[in-house]
């Protein structure tokens, strides 16, 4: 067992819901804290307030955490001070499939560590513009591209992935994580095996479920 540990703040109501939460998704970290290299590089889709990032990021060569949200961004990068990371690690950028600037519809607390934020159109969500980008343009403009890599952006999973195909294709990415959010789920796993690597489900709620991509061939 990986006995890896972060100092998280820990400012508002909704952080402290955050936290007491997360500790159905500790399977999964404790998953991905057993699986990296100290070479790798992991990229954290959908940072939140960094726990994955903090925690990872002590194990691992290099971190890229995406993160549109403001304050969810500044939060981030307080956390990875905390931990010793570089807080340039933040792109606050929402990453998919396109590039230029998108609608981003958060929770109507709209602070740090709601969670709920999304280029996908939700109700009862307050609006902001964000600019966005894809993997594919991160590598070409000098991101290191991923090993590993977490994504968790509330139902544009596959526009995520979309953006970064040829990524994907390459072999250089060994193991990917993404939560489902109220998406087709086939589609996301059709992409993924396309491209070489074999996927199953390691957390399934009536709402959502975390899938695991290794790399098979």
């Amino acid at each position: 067992m990986n006995e890896t540990t972060a100092q998280l703040r820990n400012d508002t109501e909704t952080e402290f819901t955050h936290f007491r939460n997360f500790h159905n998704e500790r399977h999964i970290v404790e998953d991905i804290l057993q699986s990296v290299e100290p070479t790798d590089t992991f990229w954290d889709v959908g940072g939140n307030i960094g726990t994955y990032a903090c925690l990872v990021g002590q194990l691992v060569d290099e971190i890229v955490v995406f993160e549109p949200f403001p304050e969810n961004a500044a939060k981030i990068r307080r956390n990875l001070e905390l931990n010793g990371l570089p807080p340039d690690a933040v792109r606050e950028v929402a990453l998919t499939d396109r590039i230029g600037t998108e609608t981003f519809y958060v929770d109507p607390r709209a602070e740090a560590g709601a969670g709920q934020g999304s280029i996908v159109p939700k109700d009862e969500k307050t609006t902001m513009n964000v600019e966005c980008t894809t993997g594919e343009e991160m590598v070409t403009n000098g991101a290191v591209a991923p090993d590993v890599m977490k994504i968790d952006v509330e139902g544009a999973e596959l526009d995520v992935l979309t953006g970064m195909e040829d990524i994907l294709s390459c072999g250089d990415c060994q193991l990917v994580y993404c939560e489902i959010h109220d998406t087709d789920w086939c589609n996301v796993q059709n992409l993924l095996e396309r491209h070489g690597f074999s996927v199953a489900v390691i957390h399934e709620s009536t709402t959502q479920a975390f899938l695991r991509a290794h790399r098979s061939f």
